[in-house]
């Protein structure tokens, strides 16, 4: 698909609202009005289910000798990780979180007594606004993107005309929709319940549209056993 930028969605609804030259609403507020529909539109796509990667992203991340805090990706939607892969020469295996009710004391046991186990993972977040990925036990060893990350990377925002609205096309309908609400009610606007109906339509409708990415004929394949590919460090 071409993917329109923020600036021709803007564009084309001040015409259809007549706002050209319409100083009620700043800029900044109707910055603020798309981003916050995109936010809305994100958090349905992200949650239609896991074969529904429309925000799908990936990247290998570097292990330091004796380093067990890693950066997550800048990108990465709400710590939502599909899969992390190990792959270091003829060792392949899938990196598994840390999250039995046991989590601590097996945090506590690879860290003491693993020469040997799989490597697992957990997310801590210490410091306020900083969020770090923890290798289980330490690295073992300095590596050049021995880890892959897969996960949900966030939707891109509106700062200038220029940027990039990467929402699938039926998004951009129920933005439209949502955008003309807000200005509606900031204006106290007679079209404000008409416009919120038309919203809430436009919001169900894009649901079931991109709930159905894959076709259900693809669902019955076999996927591959890579189990005899995996072996132990």
């Amino acid at each position: 698909m071409a993917f329109r930028t923020f600036g021709d969605l803007n564009n084309q609804l001040k015409k259809e609202l007549d706002l050209e030259g319409e100083e009620f609403i700043s800029p900044s507020e109707m910055i603020g009005y798309w981003n916050h529909g995109v936010s809305i539109a994100e958090s349905h796509i992200i949650t239609l289910g896991l074969r529904d990667k429309y925000f799908l992203s990936r990247q290998a991340l570097n292990t330091v000798l004796g380093q067990e805090l890693i950066d997550l990706p800048i990108d990465i939607y709400a710590n939502k990780i599909i899969r992390i892969i190990y792959l270091n020469g003829g060792t392949f295996y899938t990196v598994r979180p840390l999250d039995s009710k046991e989590m601590f004391e097996n945090y506590q046991y690879l860290n003491a007594f693993s020469a040997t186990d799989f490597y697992r993972y957990m997310i801590t977040h210490t410091t306020p606004g900083i969020e770090k990925l923890v290798l289980v036990p330490a690295a073992r060893e300095t590596g050049t993107g021995v880890l892959k990350i897969w996960y949900f990377r966030d939707a891109n925002r509106y700062a200038i005309d220029a940027d990039i609205c990467d929402l699938p096309e039926i998004a951009y309908e129920f933005l439209n929709a949502y955008v003309k609400e807000r200005c509606y009610e900031k204006e106290s606007h007679v079209n404000f319940p008409g416009a919120q109906s038309d919203r809430q339509y436009k919001e169900q409708l894009m649901q079931s549209v991109l709930s159905g990415q894959i076709q259900d004929s693809e669902m019955s394949l076999i996927e591959m056993d890579l189990s005899i590919y995996q072996e132990s460090t």
